[in-house]
């Protein structure tokens, strides 16, 4: 079973960090901060509430004595039914304190960031007593587009946590997030699924659209559920598909004017990546099916091209999503690789 349902939150994948989770819940030694990060979509932010729904549980003040900050929490979800779990589901319970972009707590700079005084709000909220006296949980959604002044002042609040307090970090790219943040908090990687995991997302829906859909949601549940949901979001994405696959056969004066311009931002240059690897998978297993099965066969030298090209998209987007390096010669050396006139060493 790759997909569990945690009362009305469906988490696909994951098992290894779920696993670890209930085992910290169950041993009562959580830590005050965590850093989740992965490609959008993945479930980063759905583990985080889902933990969160533990921790407040009414259900869990039943389960006796932790050994850090009171009752012991239920397993990762909660019961589902009582009053405070409900909230979380309704993304309403007020010992929950969520911030992102999208939804700061003030409106500061035209900027994509978060600002230092929507930081001093989340310290004002969090110096409150708890709403049922146990715990306070803040989730920053995007913890890499933190101000630097905002960074530096979060710092400060995750260095001397209060008791009953809980960090989630949530972070496309763990390499962007302060690094002095990112130390004081555990880090846990999330990373995109199978393709297999995703068919309960797709009952019947045809088999036409199911390979366009998954091909555009490439591993990523989240990403799945809005395409299925949302026409603009769909036809925003089978535009964007349609983009990168032109730009997969243009020639490289065109590519490198893609890595000059939409390339330097991380978000188009992992989507591009992103895109690239699911045709490049693709074509390695029909090649790999037509290859022959002896153990003397040498590898031909499509599969081996193919290999070496998955092998410069995997490196590429890990540097994407996982370091600061420049962008724009992170695609340079991609389309490099992709091009079939050209080969590096």
């Amino acid at each position: 079973m790759r997909f569990f349902w945690y009362f009305g939150a469906m988490i696909i994948g994951h098992r290894r960090n779920i696993q670890y989770l209930e085992r910290v819940l169950d041993r009562g030694t959580l830590a005050h901060a965590y850093l989740f990060h992965g490609p959008e979509g993945v479930g980063k932010k759905t583990v985080a509430m889902e933990l969160a729904k533990a921790l407040l549980c009414s259900a869990g003040s039943d389960w006796g004595p932790s050994r850090r900050y009171g009752a012991r929490p239920a397993k990762l979800g909660g019961c589902g039914a009582c009053d405070d779990c409900q909230r979380v589901n309704a993304r309403a319970h007020p010992d929950i304190h969520l911030l992102s972009v999208e939804h700061p707590f003030f409106e500061e700079t035209e900027k994509r960031e978060i600002g230092i005084k929507s930081i001093h709000e989340l310290q004002r909220r969090l110096a409150q007593t708890a709403w049922q006296g146990r715990w306070r949980v803040a989730v920053i959604d995007g913890a890499e587009q933190l101000s630097r002044d905002a960074g530096a002042a979060l710092l400060k609040i995750v260095e001397e946590p209060r008791p009953g307090v809980l960090f989630f970090l949530i972070a496309e790219n763990s390499g962007a997030v302060v690094p002095t943040l990112r130390s004081r908090a555990v880090v846990m990687g999330f990373t995109t699924v199978d393709d297999a995991a995703l068919e309960p997302l797709l009952e019947g829906v045809a088999s036409v659209r199911r390979n366009s859909l998954l091909r555009m949601a490439n591993g990523r549940p989240g990403v799945l559920i809005r395409l299925l949901g949302d026409p603009q979001a769909l036809a925003a994405a089978e535009g964007a598909s349609l983009r990168h696959a032109k730009l997969l056969a243009a020639d490289l004066p065109a590519q490198f004017a893609f890595a000059e311009t939409e390339g330097r931002e991380s978000g188009a240059l992992g989507a591009l990546l992103r895109d690239f690897l699911s045709e490049v998978r693709r074509d390695f297993r029909e090649g790999l099916r037509r290859e022959p099965e002896s153990a003397e066969h040498v590898p031909s030298a499509d599969i081996t091209g193919l290999a070496r090209r998955l092998r410069s998209l995997l490196g590429a987007l890990s540097l994407v999503e996982s370091t600061t390096v420049n962008r724009r010669l992170i695609a340079d050396r991609v389309f490099f690789d992709l091009s079939p006139k050209i080969e590096t060493p």
